[in-house]
């Protein structure tokens, strides 16, 4: 994979150096002013591709793609219109181009919303962006000819919903698929005509059960329709309103609310405009009670009551429960059964995060619920040792910026572990969770919309050299044998899908010590983050 991907990557810089040359003799004209597009497409072979703007050299001219949308509704992109990539140069928009496979039509806009037809980069040409084309040892192979309509289906393919095209064009192996939207809302969406909007909720944070007022303005003078439509991280409502300003809501769930904004100009419902904004709803009442089973009590039905009862699914040998108690409520935890029944245990010890809580091996745990609390009560076999301590050189492993095309590794936490048992211990990664919604990083990749192709590879995690790469299969183990101290590598690579997985970061990792199945000792949690310097594409 890295290897081809290097080929590919050489391959775009012998193509830069050639679109230079291009490029200086043959500079587009500005394009029309009836429906300009801009924003940016992304390509995770040759990087960010701007449909309005300047080129890197300042020598050029201002360029922009212009689709004139007739009575008809068929929108025909003008012979002027061109996109610029830094790696590969220009790239034609236009819908007298005479494509190589049936339907040959150059770039249009059906009546139905889809896009079809054929776009050419024109670093393929000798000069200009038409004529004799490079020979084949400069093309390889390639003729430069991007496809809108590649797949034959509308969701995948290019297509506009409101004023964004949303969807894939397939520029060959070289190119690769061209997202025309990797975040709807911003610049890094392709949009015709779009209406500088902005959008808003206060008070953010908000506290459940309170109204929040949400408004939104459009940037130009003009006659403008509003539409808001939210969405509801937790209990997964939808919801929209047209109407006047502002609009108060009123939500009762802890949750996230990501509102919608779209603006239509009432002369010309070709122009639109897009913004989200979001506001966070709290309960600042409730503070959730979270407790784990670890060690070896478990195979024997040990657990933890409280004793209000409100805590269910820790006793008779369940490893997990949790419960939202009200700010400054008093929970007294009990280990259960007392005393425990099984020869072979020799230890009980209770630990906390945030730390120092309860400790110690008394018969209860006594909190105060000021705060978000963990308990994690241990039983531990004749020959264990009560704890064992995962500790690692950095809080937070991140990726700052991503290559086109390569893949690219996290930093690398060092993770030290002495085993002191008399067996061996395994090291595992249990998973990688948003810290926004809990969804797994695996997941999100799995549930990216791209079509089939569309992503070279997902997320892998490294945790020593296991074999086992998922992130959140709690396979990924590396052994420890008894009396061995180690050092062991944690880090992760991506090789793809930018937008769809920063907007879920941070994540939280979860690595655990385990005997068998059974868990011995603190999880250590690292944090990921997926994140760039600059958020707009340049």
């Amino acid at each position: 994979m890295r290897y081809k991907t290097l080929l590919v990557v050489t391959l775009f810089i012998v193509f830069a150096i050639g679109a230079t040359f291009l490029i200086k003799s043959a500079t587009p004209a500005a394009a029309d002013s009836n429906g300009n597009i801009s924003g940016y497409a992304w390509s995770s072979n040759i990087g960010w591709i701007s449909f309005e703007g300047s080129a890197s050299d300042s020598s050029l001219s201002s360029y922009s793609v212009a689709m004139n949308l007739g009575t008809d509704g068929i929108g025909i992109f003008s012979s002027n219109s061109y996109a610029w990539s830094s790696n590969i140069g220009w790239i034609k928009f236009d819908s007298s181009l005479i494509g190589p496979v049936s339907p040959t039509d150059g770039v249009r806009l059906e009546i139905d919303g889809r896009v079809t037809g054929w776009a050419r980069a024109c670093a393929v040409f000798m000069s200009g962006c038409a004529g004799g084309l490079k020979g084949p040892s400069y093309l390889g192979g390639w003729d430069g000819w991007i496809r809108m309509d590649a797949t034959g289906n509308a969701t995948n393919d290019v297509h506009i919903i409101g004023n964004e095209f949303r969807g894939y064009a397939w520029g060959s192996d070289v190119i690769g698929w061209i997202d025309f939207c990797p975040t709807t809302g911003t610049s890094a969406c392709v949009t015709v005509d779009s209406i500088p909007a902005s959008c808003s909720g206060t008070p953010n944070p908000v506290e459940k059960s309170q109204p929040v007022v949400w408004s939104g303005s459009a940037n130009l003078a003009g006659n403008y329709n509003y539409n808001w439509s939210w969405s509801g991280g937790v209990t997964g409502f939808i919801e929209t309103d047209t109407g006047a300003f502002p609009l108060a809501k009123t939500y009762n769930t802890p949750q996230t609310i990501t509102g919608t904004l779209t603006v239509t100009d009432q002369n010309d419902p070709t122009k639109k405009g897009t913004t989200v904004c979001t506001v966070e709803v709290q309960d600042s009442s409730q503070k959730t009670l979270n407790v784990y089973l670890v060690g070896d009590g478990v195979s024997f039905g040990a657990g933890v009551v409280d004793g209000s009862g409100l805590l269910t699914g820790c006793a008779g040998g369940g490893t997990f429960c949790t419960h939202n108690y009200g700010v400054g409520s008093t929970v007294t935890l009990t280990r259960s059964p007392d005393p425990i029944p099984n020869a072979n245990i020799a230890s009980f010890s209770w630990s906390t995060n945030p730390p120092g809580l309860c400790s110690g091996s008394d018969l209860t745990c006594v909190l105060t619920m000021n705060q978000n609390v963990d308990v994690y009560a241990s039983f531990v076999e004749v020959g264990g040792s009560p704890s064992v301590d995962l500790s690692a050189d950095a809080s937070a492993v991140k990726i700052s910026f991503q290559n086109a095309g390569v893949p690219s590794d996290s930093t690398v936490a060092t993770i030290s572990f002495t085993n002191n048992n008399d067996y061996t211990v395994r090291v595992c990664l249990v998973s990688v969770k948003s810290k926004i919604n809990s969804q797994s990083l695996d997941d999100v990749i799995n549930t990216y919309s791209g079509p089939a192709g569309a992503s070279s590879e997902g997320p892998k995690c490294h945790l020593e050299d296991t074999g086992n790469t998922q992130c959140n299969s709690g396979q990924n183990c590396a052994n420890v044998n008894s009396g061995e101290s180690a050092s062991i590598p944690f880090f992760i690579t991506i090789a793809d899908k930018f937008y769809e997985i920063l907007k879920y970061s941070p994540y939280d990792v979860t690595i655990e010590a385990r005997n068998g199945n059974d868990i011995i000792g603190l999880p250590l949690h690292l944090e990921f983050r997926y994140q760039v310097p600059d958020l707009h594409p340049r």
